[in-house]
């Protein structure tokens, strides 16, 4: 059985299952999340987490949100490296996390697919792709070179970062209020 959470609604021609998410990310775990869920359950489809915790994020997995509002929370750790981090939500306006502060860094693989990331910061040194995602109030997390806080909501050193349909808004830095970039590649197709 699937949680209807998860189900595909062919009468409205809209996709309600995160299943279609990008299946060609070889080497991960997948785990599931259920804001409504009733019970926090054991990450699987058929029994989603319901909240979202500092433990539940990590290396080489993907991390699939129904939509919902989620708030991460962690106790003295306020940041966290991970390689290979992947995270999907159904709508972007209706899959929001709130990430409490929380600085996530890689030197791999950051991947972002319909969903609000709220009060983040991700430092990459790696690739960061993003699509029909929205990174709001976020106010910077990393020092790069004694410049100050950069990046409001992205910091990307020596990487690529590839966003397409992001929304920035309400986040701010001593540089990049949204953005920093060092020697770093850029691609940015309709965002605003």
């Amino acid at each position: 059985l699937i949680p209807s959470a998860f189900a595909v609604d062919e009468s409205a021609n809209k996709t309600d299952s995160l299943s279609d998410v990008d299946n060609d990310i070889l080497g991960t775990s997948d785990y599931y999340f259920d804001a409504s869920a009733l019970n926090d359950g054991l990450g699987t489809k058929a029994s989603p987490y319901k909240t979202l915790t500092y433990s539940r994020i990590k290396s080489d997995s993907v991390l699939h949100f129904v939509n919902g509002n989620y708030s991460l929370s962690y106790s003295s750790r306020s940041s966290k490296t991970v390689s290979d981090f992947s995270l999907f939500g159904q709508d972007a306006s209706k899959t929001i996390i709130n990430g409490n502060g929380f600085i996530l860094s890689t030197e791999t693989n950051f991947n972002f697919k319909n969903v609000t990331l709220s009060n983040f910061v991700f430092f990459s040194q790696g690739q960061f792709t993003a699509s029909n995602s929205i990174f709001s109030n976020s106010n910077g997390g990393s020092f790069f070179n004694d410049m100050g806080m950069t990046g409001g909501s992205i910091t990307s050193y020596e990487g690529n970062v590839t966003l397409n349909d992001c929304t920035f808004v309400g986040n701010s830095a001593d540089l990049g209020g949204a953005i920093f970039s060092a020697s770093s590649k850029l691609e940015i197709t309709n965002c605003s």
